[in-house]
């Protein structure tokens, strides 16, 4: 429930766009998408499913607004929208960036050391509904809605290829570190990543 509803929509996404979109100025839509859809999905949807299913009180709407209130990442957004506009000088900009760089490959990194080549048995169901939901069906729900709507521009495309991209590696550190079948978790995670190389190349072939 967790895993497989939530894009990695920066860590894999902004490569991979990169590489489809060389010539578009694709990032404006991306970090919309990103931050103000699938950052507050996981900062609400995610923090309801973990206090959900691990939370030893009962889960109410004030314990929920708390937690998402409270979250890290939540609280960076906030702070990062008053900074907007901010020109910092070029040397904390030069910290910044390079610490940025090793985003991805750390989280790639991570994914790949909990990744298990045989998956027993009883995860091969979920496993298997959860890449099916994330890879093939989130981008044909995304491509009708656009078709529906008359949507056909490089915001359109954004979305659709976003929604094709792998689980969220955030997710999945999540789901294990809250003890939700963190086999399984880092195994959606890893084969996602690995799968949606070919998937997210097929969907753009599709739409563009």
């Amino acid at each position: 429930m967790l895993v497989a509803i939530l894009t990695n929509s920066s860590f894999l996404g902004i490569p991979l766009l990169d590489t489809y979109l060389p010539n578009d100025n694709f990032m404006p839509y991306l970090l919309v998408y990103d931050q103000l859809g699938t950052f507050l999905a996981f900062a609400i949807y995610g923090t309801f499913i973990v206090s959900l299913y691990t939370s030893k009180t009962k889960v109410t709407f004030k314990l929920i607004t708390v937690k998402v209130l409270t979250f890290p990442p939540f609280l960076t957004l906030i702070f990062a929208l008053f900074l907007v506009g901010v020109e910092f000088h070029p040397t904390i900009t030069k910290v910044l960036e390079a610490f940025a760089l090793t985003t991805v490959p750390v989280a790639l990194v991570a994914a790949g050391l909990q990744l298990q080549l045989k998956l027993p048995k009883e995860d091969i169901k979920p496993f298997s509904v959860a890449l099916f939901v994330k890879l093939i069906f989130a981008p044909i729900i995304a491509i009708i809605i656009c078709k529906i709507f008359g949507w056909n521009n490089l915001a359109s495309t954004v979305s659709i290829l976003e929604a094709a991209m792998a689980p969220m590696i955030t997710a999945g550190a999540i789901a294990a570190m809250a003890g939700l079948a963190p086999r399984l978790s880092s195994a959606i995670v890893g084969y996602g990543i690995l799968i949606s190389f070919v998937t997210t190349y097929l969907v753009k072939i599709l739409i563009m």
